[in-house]
């Protein structure tokens, strides 16, 4: 039995659903590689969100543990943990995934409801690009993690070069920070599920450095996906990516 290391107050709170995306990804591929069975103690939004989604069966007590590195570098020594391993980490890296993305993809399917259809009849997809606006914790975060107005700016150009006659709402969790940098841009604030399928079934995106948007822009393919280079740094002067290995070439960084 293979575990991974969810962190209980983010869950309890309903919070990192992108985080736990990826640790499950990694927990479950461990233990199908290896023959053993998973476990998730703590489903959160996992469960709310992919109602028919697999948490695993207990089957016995951890013995051993496995630490990811604090820069996420990827590490495929993860895939030789022994039974009864707990995964503690991030795993914020689809390299995890090379020759299983059919797989990943099937777990984290999403269908059209009805308020999805009503959202992208009104902003049909063809027409518009759906852009990820994320403040809330990321204004309070002093890491410079909020992307500013200028990324965005640079962002919508880079999508009008594909599309010069987009058009272009806002999916966002802090509607008043959407209305200070676009007050002229359509700004929705929905449930999460909703605010992640509207993303996810989106054509044309421009998304921050946040992993609720990275797995919405990797998981179906897309015209574009315009991201932040060097991700969580894209605000320093380090030219380093963090996480390390979070790249992927399905994005446009600028």
């Amino acid at each position: 039995m293979i575990t991974v290391g969810f962190n209980k107050v983010f869950v309890e709170n309903n919070i990192a659903l992108g985080n736990h995306m990826f640790q499950y990804a990694v927990c479950r591929l461990v233990s199908l590689k290896n023959g053993y069975n998973f476990y998730i103690p703590y489903s959160g939004y996992l469960k709310e969100c992919f109602p028919n989604i697999d948490l695993g069966v207990k089957d016995g007590e951890i013995a051993y543990h496995y630490n990811d590195s604090s820069e996420q570098f990827y590490n495929g020594n993860v895939f030789s943990c022994p039974n009864f391993t707990h995964l503690s980490g991030w795993f914020q890296t689809e390299k995890y995934f090379e020759g299983n993305e059919n797989l990943v993809k099937e777990w984290f399917k999403c269908e059209i409801d009805e308020n999805i259809s009503n959202i992208i009849t009104k902003y049909p997809l063809d027409d518009y690009c759906y852009i990820h606006l994320r403040g809330g914790d990321n204004r309070l975060n002093n890491d410079g993690w909020l992307m500013l107005k200028s990324y965005y700016e640079k962002g919508i150009e880079e999508v009008r070069k594909v599309k010069s006659d987009i058009k272009f709402v806002i999916i966002t969790d802090d509607i008043e920070l959407s209305k200070e940098y676009f007050p002229e841009i359509d700004a929705l604030s929905n449930d999460v599920m909703t605010d992640f399928k509207s993303l996810y079934f989106s054509k044309y995106m421009v998304i921050p450095a946040s992993t609720f948007s990275w797995w919405s822009g990797w998981l179906t393919d897309k015209e574009i996906v315009v991201a932040p280079k060097y991700w969580l740094n894209h605000n320093k002067d380090n030219n380093t990516w963090y996480p390390s290995d979070v790249k992927t070439d399905k994005f446009l960084y600028i």
